[in-house]
């Protein structure tokens, strides 16, 4: 494989209330935040785009923090929009023929076990570049088969990936939109982390979870 084909985009992207921000000393919160991020002179937008996925039936609310410039907001509070994505990524690429570090601090809000549904931090190569996305809810913005919130299946998800994902959602419902995330064994009163790679194939039908394990 060619050395430019392993460079790739670097996303933060997560589902309902949840916020990201680089990891150092926390002070007190202000302007409404909802927790204080930990404290850094680095501006986020300086580094990274907001994602500019525009799906046409759920909104990607992501935004940067004015009362903290190196915070980005993922998504907004439930109360006001449910079934939400959004994210940021790199404006630099990665070269994965080459060790990185990768560093910050991520607030999944104060829901405990009604925290939904997580985050992820994707490498991708997707043709939309900043534009990709995938489903909301348990396909943490990165992947397909989840919902819109109105039963409808979304088959959309990011290209060319691998997603290390962060997910908060006690699953274990059995329901076909947390079948791509069922666990196994289930981990019905615990979150967990995974690594995934987001596709369609070899699915035949639209409940991933007859794929296999």
């Amino acid at each position: 494989m060619k050395r430019l084909s392993k460079l790739l985009f670097v996303l933060m992207i997560s589902i309902l209330t949840l916020s990201l921000f680089p990891v150092q000393t926390i002070y007190s919160a202000a302007d409404g935040f909802p927790v204080a991020p930990p404290a850094s002179t680095l501006k986020a937008s300086d580094y990274f785009v907001k994602s500019k996925a525009d799906p046409s039936n759920f909104p990607n609310v992501s935004t940067f923090s004015t009362a903290y410039p190196q915070a980005l907001i993922v998504t907004g509070s439930r109360e006001t929009k449910s079934w939400q994505i959004g994210g940021m990524w790199s404006k630099s690429k990665i070269d994965l023929n080459s060790a990185f570090t990768y560093e910050t601090a991520h607030y999944f809000g104060p829901a405990g076990d009604d925290a939904a549904d997580g985050m992820a931090f994707v490498l991708q190569n997707d043709p939309l570049g900043a534009g990709a996305y995938g489903s909301p809810a348990g396909g943490l913005g990165a992947y397909p088969w989840s919902t819109d919130g109105k039963g409808n299946l979304i088959s959309h998800y990011i290209r060319n990936a691998l997603a290390v994902e962060m997910d908060s959602w006690w699953n274990g419902s059995n329901v076909y939109d947390d079948q791509f995330d069922l666990d196994y064994p289930k981990t019905e009163n615990v979150g967990h982390l995974g690594v995934v790679r987001p596709g369609n194939t070899p699915l035949t039908t639209k409940t991933s979870r007859q794929v296999g394990p």
